[in-house]
């Protein structure tokens, strides 16, 4: 998150990040010792960057970083959640 922040350069004093796999929400909230190398590596990396109480489950029908695998038209996708999160600052000028 903080090198997205820095190269956007767009200050962010909090973040909230969002699954739709309680699984993963899961291996974020244990110790990634218990896991096997492969993740326990990646949950450490996780666990690193942010702390558990961050992140929060999203169905999955919900969850914008989806939306491009559903198999919509570019003209759904351009004005999604998705790419207007940073709208005011990034993408407005580009889709409107």
């Amino acid at each position: 998150m903080d090198f997205s922040c820095k190269a956007l350069n767009y200050p962010i004093s909090q973040a909230q990040f969002y699954t739709d796999s309680t699984i993963v929400l899961s291996w974020i909230g244990s110790h990634a010792s218990r896991w096997k190398t492969f993740v326990a590596n990646r949950v450490a990396k996780i666990q690193t960057l942010s702390s558990a109480t961050q992140w929060h489950h999203i169905s999955g029908s919900a969850n914008p970083a989806d939306l491009a695998t559903r198999g919509v038209s570019s003209s759904t996708l351009l004005p999604s959640i998705w790419l207007c999160l940073f709208c005011d600052r990034l993408f407005c000028s580009y889709i409107e």
